[in-house]
């Protein structure tokens, strides 16, 4: 009989501990993987791949008109405002459907269909039916108790510090904290979303790290890198590619030859656009996606990306030096003596030179939370956006690393110049648009970039770099007034990323601070950082401030606070800025004026309907939503306060 030492025993206990764990994961992970493995494999096998309709063999997909808000019970208002916006059957590959969900496509237990109530039909395995019910049935409780539905707005509004304004004011905290998190609990298939979630977490990090191997000269340390899931994106948005739209993936270096990464978003082949229902046909407008600051990566964007390519614009993303998948450290062009072999490969920097323009230190793009990065991002990736095999991208370091050496879609933009643009001179059919510091980007760069034509910041739209948020972000170049240029569409938010109590929230979302209970905050506190400045100076601007909205309502974060509805308000008035803008559609200024929005929301499980949401009971009430732009035939209109609530006239 052989005899085992104490703590070989020991060792072999925890080695076999070990292995049923991991047979356990394993398990877990194939079961998460059974069934939607297509969806997965559409995101991340055929990335960078460009499919075609006839190649598309993602999931099937579904349409139902949903209705939010009964607009027979809202008090009419004066002012302007006109019915509804446009609306469609809804095509989905190249295919047609009007707004019934066959039994092909959606398998529903019966307590799951009750859980959702009216949101109407929700696709399940059988193995989850049982489970998703219980899981569902239980949140939408808790979620009908933390954030129930707005209810229409009431005239006049209730006086601060009296109990129905403190109740207002409760709901409207816990909808900022739970409201999307409580939609995807009620009408979606959360534990779905949960088991995807882990699945591209662990996709995305083996890609991740092959992308890290294949090329070790150009590390991105960043935290999208570092942390499995930061940058996933909305997990009912799995399957888009290939299916929906097509996704490529591109790369570049920067002016400083870092290597930038992005993606671009079009139509697939003789898709038609979900709000009209016309086939889209090339060529089309483009736009280029900023992502915000505080290592913001360009997934948190996609679903802006997905929604304007569904519409008929070719849109670019991209990852800003140090966030994300882009390189995090700059390759100047004269390392040391005994580094000259690798010049050009090797990352290298003098922290102790004098900055350059804009730089805040010898290191261009380090930090990454710079103005500079923002900026010089922005115009880089216009640069490269606009490239084409005549006129290729000019890279700084491109011989160190395989690029895309101009657009690969460049035959799918519209070159063709605007022959009665908004701005004079501003004739090519580009938008830019950016969150949060990229937002504050955008609003200089469309100041002093001749190839734009339209911008849209989301949280916030700035006319001067002293505005709270942006004179912290640093930058000597970036200082004084911006000039407004193009037709602004601003979306900003009531909160930063916690709601605060009204009294804490009249000076700025940035930086909350205590005012008195009996005051009820600034109704024109968004209209003063940039909307008031365009008016002013006679160019057409929006301003829309969505009701409990947060700073991170514009990014697909895992777990962000947010509210239920910003992000569809957000892609609704993108979608018709740019339409009235780029493509001067006739329509568009009626839908930017319009009580009721149509927007084409993911379900999860390749899911898409169209959900039409009152205007009015999701904007803020507390600060002011405005417009003043003018139609095609020259006329102007506008409004200062679109939901009454106490904004004088700019």
């Amino acid at each position: 009989m052989s005899e085992h030492h104490p703590k070989t025993l020991k060792r072999r206990k925890i080695s076999w501990a070990w292995l049923a764990l991991a047979v356990v994961l394993a398990v877990a992970l194939a079961v998460a993987l059974a069934g939607f493995a297509p969806d997965l494999l559409a995101e991340g096998a055929d990335q960078g791949h460009l499919l075609t309709a006839a190649t598309a063999t993602g999931p099937r997909a579904s349409s139902e008109q949903v209705a939010h808000g009964d607009l027979d019970h809202e008090p009419s208002r004066p002012g302007g405002d006109l019915g509804s916006s446009r609306r469609s059957p809804m095509p989905i590959g190249g295919r047609m459907y009007t707004g019934s969900l066959s039994k092909e496509t959606t398998s529903t237990s019966a307590s799951a269909s009750a859980a959702m109530g009216r949101s109407g039909a929700l696709r399940t395995h059988s193995l989850y039916d049982t489970s998703s019910a219980t899981v569902l049935a239980a949140a939408s409780a808790i979620c009908k108790r933390v954030a129930p539905p707005y209810g229409p707005r009431h005239y006049p509004a209730p006086k601060p510090a009296t109990a129905a304004y403190i109740k207002r004011d409760d709901l409207n905290m816990s909808e900022a904290e739970y409201g999307r998190d409580c939609f995807f609990a009620t009408d979606t298939d959360m534990a779905l979303d949960v088991r995807v979630d882990l699945a591209r977490a662990i996709i995305t990090e083996v890609s991740h790290a092959g992308q890290e191997a294949e090329d070790p000269y150009h590390l991105s340390i960043t935290a999208g890198e570092l942390f499995p899931g930061l940058d996933d994106g909305n997990p009912a948005r799995v399957g888009w590619n290939g299916t929906l739209g097509m996704r490529v993936k591109i790369s570049y270096t920067n002016r400083y030859g870092s290597l930038i990464r992005g993606n671009l978003f079009a139509p697939l082949p003789g898709a038609r656009d979900p709000y009209t229902g016309k086939v889209l046909t090339a060529p089309f407008p483009g736009v280029v996606v900023t992502e915000g600051s505080i290592q913001a990566t360009q997934q948190m964007y996609f679903w802006i990306a997905e929604d304007l390519a569904m519409s008929g614009y070719l849109v670019m993303t991209y990852d800003v030096q140090g966030q994300g998948s882009s390189e995090t450290l700059p390759h100047e062009s004269s390392p040391p003596k005994a580094l000259t072999a690798l010049a050009g490969r090797l990352p290298w920097c003098n922290p102790m030179a004098k900055p350059l323009p804009g730089e805040e230190t010898g290191c261009p793009g380090v930090p990454s939370q710079q103005t500079s990065n923002f900026v010089y991002g922005t115009e880089d990736a216009i640069s490269f956006f606009l490239s084409d095999p005549s006129h290729p991208y000019t890279d700084a370091q491109s011989a160190s690393t395989p690029v895309n050496h101009y657009n690969p879609l460049w035959s799918l933009f519209n070159r063709t110049p605007m022959r009665h643009p908004a701005t004079p001179g501003r004739t090519t059919r580009l938008a830019i648009i950016g969150h949060s510091l990229g937002a504050f980007a955008v609003s200089y760069v469309q100041s002093v970039d001749p190839a734009v034509a339209a911008v849209v910041a989301y949280d916030k739209l700035i006319s001067s770099f002293s505005s709270p948020g942006a004179s912290e972000a640093g930058g000597r170049e970036f200082t004084g007034n911006i000039k407004p240029v193009v037709p602004a569409l601003a979306i900003q938010s009531e909160y930063f990323v916690s709601p605060v109590p009204y009294w804490m929230n009249g000076t700025t979302s940035f930086y909350p601070t205590p005012g008195s209970p009996g005051k009820a905050p600034n109704p024109s506190r968004e209209k003063e950082t940039g909307f008031d400045a365009w008016h002013k100076a006679g160019v057409d601007a929006m301003l829309i401030v969505p009701r409990s909205s947060t700073h991170l309502e514009y990014t697909d974060f895992p777990g962000a606070p947010a509210s239920r509805w910003g992000q569809a308000l957000a892609s609704y008035y993108t979608r018709n800025w740019l339409d009235l803008y780029l493509k001067h559609e006739p329509g568009a200024a009626a839908a930017l004026q319009a009580r009721t929005i149509t927007y084409y929301q993911p379900f999860g499980r390749s899911i898409w309907r169209l959900v039409h949401i009152h205007r009015n009971r999701n904007l803020s009430v507390y600060f002011c939503s405005a417009y003043a732009f003018h139609l095609p035939n020259g006329d102007l209109v506008s409004n200062p306060d679109i939901t009454h609530d106490g904004c004088p006239a700019s």
